[in-house]
């Protein structure tokens, strides 16, 4: 009785100790003067490196969220791209802008400038003591012209710590960055994150800033903003283009000038941000080749469907895509596209394979680079990619389609749609929810399982166009409709290949440049189905924009991207997707553990706190919602645990850094990475994931993603782990996170 009794008092001693911490951390995680804009966000960076000697300018970005556009300029190698940096300039809009310039051999800021219409501040920095946390300064009024003498600051913890570790990712990281090939995204990155610290400095009171320094101003909310998301933006995947003059960049490029500018124009900031938006979105939904479909929820599957469907369908206004598919190549079990109809306001765009032909409000057209206009802003043009015709319709409301000829006169279609169409659009391609447990529904909204008797007829019979339903988008010629190119028995079997024609088929895909999943697998079974080597150029324009979760091969290691696991709130659901393999990179539903318990090294679980759990843990410490079904095996493994912010210290010198992420590229760094003592088995081994307000309905805050996680498998196979994005689902979270592992 004594022991039990000692139990309870420890666990009830426990309990009171993560209640109050819980609390001071939702209480404490930022200073009063900084009001952080929602949750900590997955972006996307878009950048076109700028390789030309004839002007310092580098890269060119655009956040892929707040849209804002962002350029670099330093000095240039031989071959035009950059060696250092030592201009930044990053415009939110016409009137918004922050500029610095860096000292070239430090790499640290010497000039830092904000400034909205005319209201401004230009801070020169002289000297930082890093030891004592005392920075000597002086700030010049842009607008009355007013210097304040040069005064030391001892900054306070906080921005002390995001200035250090500013200065690290440059002393200890721009360096290698400069002379490491293909290293142009980690220096574009790095430099971004560490000028944008210094927002965090002039809001400072002691610096005098006053404009900046007044809460709710247009300075302050720009600094602010600034600093915040310096902290706590990620720019999970960096998607980068080389400048290959001549192109619609060059236009920007003259706009801008070969020298950073103080002051640009509307026409400027106006081109970037359409170049941008035509150029270097991420397409995030998609049908290539014998359809294989990538849903706005990025849910990948195969749709053989013969006839007319609804692609994608908006619930608030009139903007609809409609596809023809058809059995090309007879081949009895496999479609593609050869038709797509757009409805953009009062306009429809209506593109055929055969003949390749364009058509606005069924009238012809000649479509050439020079974009052609529609009603309320949208437009249509054609560039060229990797000698390819691509024709871009970007609507009035900024959602963009592409659309290119792919192989056996067949259509290859992305998507990129705007933020403001996030759950209300339906279709094949799914509503845009942020959740793709729920990407397969019918139009009636009955959620179905992928198989071959579920899509067909049907969930394909629901998306079916119906000539008294829904308005005609696709061009038919004379005679015909869509009753013509019906057929609703359309596939009668799944496709049957043989392990040889697979293996010419993966060797084919391979040599031609696709490597990452799905599209390699949807290579192999196209050029396998077809016998037509060219359907590689399908997967490769799906492989390209792309920000997949497919695999990447290093020499030693092994590495998943985007990997995506969901969890119910409080109570486990048994289609919860939260198991999964380190080593593949897989996910497995909650129901499926027995079953797959020889593979999974990860559970996770949101009891008032999502949190990763070796599987391990749940047996020995009697986690009960994991015992049903029963397991008769589970691996062993250990998790680095971070359980509260603290933990999550982005100066602790026994943590990884996550922007050190993209720096580990071998077993050996992985190796490197670890603590000396790090790789003892536990059976207690959990980390925490979000910071929670505990006592208001557990809801999470922010991510706790500054550090990595390091594991090791069962099989002593180390590795790391990055936790990118969170997202709300109906019934609990969505988390998604990458992997490097030993191979």
């Amino acid at each position: 009785m004594t022991n039990l009794l000692k139990k309870l008092f420890f666990l009830f001693f426990l309990f009171i100790t993560c209640l109050l911490s819980c609390k001071k951390d939702s209480d404490s995680s930022v200073p009063n003067t900084i009001n952080p804009i929602g949750n900590v966000e997955q972006k996307v960076l878009y950048t076109i490196e700028v390789k030309d000697k004839t002007t310092s300018l580098g890269s060119i970005s655009l956040d892929s969220a707040s849209k804002k556009l962002i350029l670099l300029y330093g000095k240039k190698k031989e071959d035009g791209s950059l060696l250092n940096v030592n201009q930044y300039a990053s415009f939110i809009d016409q009137n918004s802008s922050i500029i610095a310039k860096f000292n070239e051999n430090s790499f640290f800021p010497i000039e830092y400038r904000i400034k909205y219409l005319d209201e401004g501040y230009t801070l020169k920095v002289y000297k930082y003591d890093s030891n004592n946390g005392i920075i000597d300064v002086d700030i010049t009024n842009i607008k009355t012209g007013v210097v304040n003498p040069k005064k030391s600051i001892k900054l306070d913890n906080e921005t002390k710590t995001k200035l250090d570790g500013a200065v690290t990712l440059y002393n200890n990281n721009l360096k290698s960055a400069r002379v490491a090939a293909g290293t142009v995204c980690q220096l574009i990155t790095i430099a971004i994150k560490a000028t944008e610290v210094f927002s965090c400095i002039i809001t400072l009171p002691e610096i005098g800033a006053t404009e900046v320094f007044v809460p709710g101003g247009v300075l302050n909310k720009l600094a602010v903003q600034t600093c915040v998301q310096a902290s706590t933006v990620y720019y999970n995947s960096t998607v980068c283009r080389t400048y290959p003059p001549p192109n619609p960049l060059q236009a920007l490029k003259d706009c801008f000038g070969p020298e950073i500018v103080y002051t640009a124009g509307t026409g400027c900031i106006a081109s970037g941000i359409q170049i941008f938006f035509q150029q270097a979105s991420n397409y995030l939904a998609q049908s290539t080749g014998d359809p294989h479909l990538t849903t706005t929820d990025s849910y990948h599957y195969d749709f053989q469907g013969l006839g007319e469907f609804t692609a994608i369908k908006s619930t608030v206004d009139n903007f609809e895509i409609q596809v023809r598919q058809e059995d090309i190549n007879n081949t009895k079990f496999a479609t593609m596209n050869t038709a797509i109809g757009i409805q953009t306001g009062s306009d429809v765009v209506s593109i055929t394979s055969k003949p390749l032909a364009i058509y606005v409000n069924n009238q012809s057209q000649a479509v050439s680079t020079t974009p052609i206009s529609l009603k309320n802003n949208a437009t249509i043009a054609k560039t060229i990619e990797n000698g390819v015709d691509v024709y871009s319709i970007t609507t009035s409301n900024r959602d963009i389609i592409k659309i290119r000829l792919g192989s056996s006169n067949s259509l290859d279609y992305k998507i990129s749609l705007s933020d403001n169409r996030k759950g209300k659009v339906i279709g094949l391609l799914g509503n845009y929810d942020g959740d793709q447990a729920n990407d397969l529904q019918t139009r009636e909204g009955k959620q179905i399982s992928y198989s071959f008797t579920n899509l067909y007829p049907t969930y394909a019979d629901s998306w079916r166009i119906d000539e008294k339903r829904d308005p005609k988008l696709l061009y038919y010629e004379p005679g015909k409709s869509t009753q013509s190119f019906t057929d609703r028995s359309f596939p009668k079997s799944p496709a049957v290949l043989t392990a040889e024609k697979l293996a010419w088929a993966k060797n084919t895909c391979l040599t031609a440049g696709v490597t990452s999943e799905p599209f390699l697998s949807n290579c192999i079974y196209d050029v396998a189905a077809t016998n037509d080597a060219s359907f590689t150029k399908s997967s490769l324009f799906g492989q390209q924009d792309a920000v997949t979760n497919g695999t990447t091969n290093q020499d030693d290691i092994l590495e998943f991207k985007n990997v995506r696991i969901t969890v119910s709130k409080i109570t486990d659901t048994v289609t919860d997707s939260c198991l999964v393999s380190f080593s593949t990179g897989k996910v497995y539903q909650l129901k499926d553990g027995p079953k797959y318990a020889d593979q999974i090294d990860g559970t996770f679980r949101d009891y008032c706190r999502p949190t990763l759990f070796s599987p391990s843990d749940h047996f020995v410490n009697k986690r009960s919602a994991y015992l049903n079904p029963p397991w008769n095996i589970y691996r062993k493994g250990t998790i680095e645990t971070i359980g509260f912010p603290a933990d999550d210290n982005s100066k602790d010198p026994n943590r990884v850094n996550s922007a050190l992420y993209d720096f580990i590229n071998s077993s050996n760094e992985i190796e490197n990475a670890f603590y000396s003592h790090y790789g003892v088995f536990t059976t207690d081994s959990q980390t925490a994931i979000t910071t929670v307000i505990w006592g208001e309905g557990c809801e999470p805050t922010q991510l706790l993603n500054t550090n990595l996680r390091r594991f090791l498998t069962q099989d002593g196979k180390k590795g790391i782990i990055r936790f990118t994005d969170w997202g709300k689902t109906a019934n609990g979270l969505w988390i998604t996170f990458d992997i490097k592992i030993q191979k």
